[in-house]
């Protein structure tokens, strides 16, 4: 995720309350790349408001440290819970419910 936070537009302020942190994580940031309509709308595109961030790895990794990581950051990031659920490709994804919208951290 080589973009910096400046060369974003459109994103919500809590997309970018999220990047902030994700910002200062070293392993996701070795390890994920930031897909999907949201990047692409708001880096490149920006024709549309998109409201779920998707993160995707090409290697495998532990799903726990990401729910750990989610977990001890929810307050800095202001969601309520953490929860593991089936994606549709069939793969799995940890989605962050938050009060109004959702947005899905996704794991191949």
């Amino acid at each position: 995720m080589e973009q910096k936070m400046e060369d974003r537009a459109g994103l919500t302020a809590r997309q970018e309350q999220f990047l902030a942190v994700v910002l200062e994580e070293k392993f996701i940031l070795d390890r994920f790349y930031l897909t999907g309509g949201t990047a692409l709308s708001s880096w490149y595109l920006h024709h549309r408001q998109s409201y779920d961030l998707d993160f995707f790895s090409l290697e495998r990794f532990h799903k726990e440290h990401i729910i750990r990581w989610m977990t001890d950051n929810k307050g800095r990031i202001g969601y309520d819970s953490v929860r593991l659920e089936e994606d549709w490709g069939g793969g799995e994804s940890l989605q962050v419910d938050y009060p109004c919208t959702q947005h899905r951290f996704c794991c191949l």
